[in-house]
């Protein structure tokens, strides 16, 4: 039976809806602040993130856009942006494994991510 997953802020709006196929997460996948601005868009295959997962500010605009395949980050360079727009910070990740660059192009923090939690490596 297929159906849809969804959860609400306290103050009754929908907080995340995503569509279910044999019990796991399958398809376009949102989430949203409390205000009901949207706050992601993910697309899920089989349980596992798989595809473009794009994130926003609640005035709409985009934070950053990473895109997976069975669950895992694609390797490349990801700009994070600030509420103004202006870039924060650049991912690159591979296999895997993230490293975090100030706007200085400085090395500051390195992460993995073990069972969908983030592992801290190096700050």
């Amino acid at each position: 039976m297929d159906n849809m997953e969804r959860r609400y802020h306290e103050n009754g709006k929908v907080w995340f809806e995503c569509p279910l196929k044999n019990g796991y997460r399958d398809g376009a996948c949102k989430e949203y602040y409390p205000s009901g601005a949207l706050r992601s868009t993910a697309t899920y295959r089989e349980g596992l993130l798989d595809g473009p997962r794009i994130m926003t500010f609640e005035n709409g605009l985009r934070i950053c856009r990473h895109v997976f395949r069975d669950g895992r980050v694609i390797d490349g360079f990801v700009p994070v942006f600030g509420r103004d727009g202006s870039l924060a910070f650049s991912e690159y990740w591979e296999k895997g494994r993230c490293r975090c660059y100030d706007r200085s192009n400085r090395l500051y923090r390195e992460f993995g991510m073990l069972n969908r939690m983030e592992i801290c490596l190096k700050v």
